[in-house]
């Protein structure tokens, strides 16, 4: 005998006694069924289960909202009373829905979380489950952003019955799903690096500037790899780089190893002026940082000085010096959210280096002064010939005479002018 409580009951007919208003009358009402429990007369049902988490093989926390798993429950023996599957979720997760996927009779399906318990508790066909019968059900949980669930999610359901069978194997289903947490990491160069540098100074130095972000909703650890250019075949090119972090006590900076590039350098700088790890000798700089805070940024700055020595090797009086810088973080356990992360996770800094030929000032020189002396002759011989030195040697000649007549004439003079006086 079952017997089910809290019903409401609604009269079918209304009568004229009665108020407009329906009243709604709640009290207990016992409903009998017939046991269909086979010659014995006990009913032993035979529950058995399967919960699995479908087709995921992942789950990215911070990226996926919810998590499903899949219950298929079958009652092979005789009616089943009462019958409900227990899920018990760790924090992190909430329950929040069922759904009937499919079933070869009709059932009916009802999950809810037990009061102060983090188990969600799903009645199957309440109050009674007929032999034979099999169904599938989808239930939901939500996954907070945050959640901490270590590197898998195992969750285990049981099916019970108030029939009082004891409890087998069968009645008990694990599933486990890997658990990666979802991470937005960046790193990019800056404008204030250098671009441009021909020689033409006594400041030789360069500088590339790389700033990484956590632009996510998780802390994390990473490490960020810097190429830096050093060399070209036997020639240094970048002099002693050091790089400096703008939060000294979060990273630490330490030199890993040099990198070899390609061997047939005027080939390949024909075709393309750039050095870079692929053809030049590279350092290798691995920079830690301990925890990267949400929001946070810091700013990494390659500083060094350059050397005009690549231009024996390149036959060339231009080149394009490349650096890069990549974020590294533990695989095994963050996800980036973007599919395409290998844009966002690495970048690239670049310095045009020119050498400018030394100009020749001596051409300009002789040739002004073998002009000037060309031109001082031209304009002697067009005087010449104009008769302006004949005229100005005649002027000279005859001017002395006259001078003398002048003089002579002036002190004949003097003396009357005395007697007259």
């Amino acid at each position: 005998m079952i017997i089910i409580k809290d019903l409401l009951i609604q009269p079918a007919v209304t009568t004229s006694q009665q108020p407009a208003h329906m009243r709604l009358d709640t009290f207990s009402l016992q409903i009998f069924f017939e046991k269909n429990c086979g010659h014995d007369g006990e009913c032993q049902d035979d529950l058995r289960m399967n919960l699995t988490f479908g087709n995921l093989t992942q789950l990215v926390v911070g990226s996926s909202l919810d998590v499903n798993v899949s219950v298929l429950v079958k009652n092979l023996g005789d009616d089943s009373y009462n019958t409900h599957v227990l899920i018990p979720f760790p924090s992190g997760l909430s329950y929040r829905r069922v759904s009937l996927i499919e079933s070869n009779k009709r059932v009916t399906i009802t999950c809810s979380t037990i009061k102060n318990q983090r188990v969600a508790s799903c009645g199957v066909n309440r109050p009674l489950l007929r032999p034979n019968t099999t169904a599938i059900f989808l239930v939901s949980f939500h996954v907070a952003p945050m959640a901490e669930l270590e590197d898998m999610l195992t969750l285990t359901a049981s099916v019970t019955s108030d029939n009082g069978g004891p409890s087998n194997q069968l009645m008990t289903s694990s599933s486990s799903v890997r658990v990666f947490y979802s991470i937005y990491v960046t790193v990019s160069r800056l404008e204030e690096g250098s671009k441009y540098l021909n020689f033409s100074s006594w400041d030789k130095s360069i500088r590339h500037v790389y700033r990484v972000n956590n632009l996510g909703q998780r802390r994390l650890p990473l490490s960020i790899i810097f190429l830096v250019p050093i060399r070209l075949g036997n020639v240094s090119v970048w002099e002693k780089p050091e790089i400096s972090s703008s939060k000294p006590e979060l990273s630490n900076c330490m030199e890993t190893e040099e990198t070899s590039g390609a061997e047939i350098l005027p080939e390949m700088m024909k075709i393309n002026p750039v050095l870079n790890c692929s053809v030049g000798t590279c350092l290798r700089v691995t920079c830690d940082i301990r925890d990267l805070e949400i929001d946070m940024s810091v700013t990494f700055i390659i500083n060094g000085t350059v050397t005009t020595d690549w231009s024996t090797q390149t036959e060339a009086r231009r080149l394009s010096l490349q650096s890069s810088a990549e974020v590294v973080y533990d695989c095994q356990l963050f996800r980036h959210v973007l599919e395409q992360e290998r844009h966002f996770t690495r970048a690239q800094a670049q310095t045009v280096l020119e050498i400018r030929g030394r100009y020749d000032y001596y051409p300009l020189i002789t040739g002004s002064c073998l002009g000037g002396l060309l031109l001082f002759a031209a304009v002697t011989a067009g005087l010449y010939k104009l008769g302006f030195f004949k005229r100005q040697y005649k002027e000279m000649l005859e001017s002395p005479g006259e001078e003398r007549a002048e003089a002579s004439e002036a002190e004949s003079s003097g003396p009357r002018r005395e007697h007259h006086a």
